[in-house]
């Protein structure tokens, strides 16, 4: 729960986030599909030990692409 709202948890740049519904409209939440690439066993293992370089703009266009979603990406406290 994230101010009483049930959110979806992802990992991103080694820091827990999570998309929060901008409205209490269960159709959203019903809808709401992230589909993207998963790392093979290697790229797992790999992740734990590779630098991870933020990239502010990256970030900033994928929350706008997630609000277009109806989903807010914050960062997890």
């Amino acid at each position: 729960m994230h101010d009483g709202k049930v959110v979806i948890p992802i990992n991103y740049q080694k820091r827990q986030w999570a998309f929060v519904p901008k409205s209490d409209s269960s159709s959203i939440r019903n809808a709401f599909n992230v589909n993207g690439v998963a790392f093979s066993r290697a790229g797992r293992e790999l992740l734990s030990i590779v630098d991870i370089e933020p990239d502010e703009q990256y970030t900033i266009a994928l929350k706008a692409f997630f609000d277009g979603q109806g989903m807010i990406m914050d960062v997890l406290k």
